[in-house]
């Protein structure tokens, strides 16, 4: 299922990816003040090779697409849509199977995907340091 994107002047995909959108575990980690999110980016310290497989008590809430753009991730579901800044992004983890994204409105989301989570990972990473 793919989605026609109609993106604003000066706002491009950098990656889009297919994804099962997942219910979030209650805790959800502590907020980075700017200094700790930049050196974690830099050192890609948001990425866990040792977690591999998704957790058989998370539910799944929709599947569809992943977007990311340069200003916006974008969840396109076939059933629910999720727009976030980038700007609002504080910090996000990823591992082989998913990627948990935590932002200062109060959204968290997690995705998981089937290959290529590094790649997106790499490229979200990207994206946040140079905001």
């Amino acid at each position: 299922m793919s989605i026609p994107l109609k993106l604003p002047p000066g706002e491009w995909c950098c990656c889009r990816h297919p994804a099962t959108f997942l219910t979030l575990p209650a805790a959800s980690g502590p907020v980075l003040n700017r200094e700790e999110r930049k050196a974690k980016l830099s050192s890609d310290a948001f990425w866990n090779p040792e977690v591999g497989t998704v957790d058989e008590a998370l539910k799944i809430l929709d599947t569809g697409e992943v977007y990311l753009k340069n200003r916006h991730l974008w969840l396109a579901g076939r059933e629910h849509h999720t727009k976030i800044g980038l700007h609002l992004v504080e910090d996000f983890d990823a591992c082989p199977a998913w990627l948990d994204v935590r932002c200062n409105a109060g959204k968290a989301l997690r995705f998981a995907m089937t290959r290529n989570v590094d790649v997106f990972a790499h490229f979200l990473a990207r994206m946040l340091r140079e905001m």
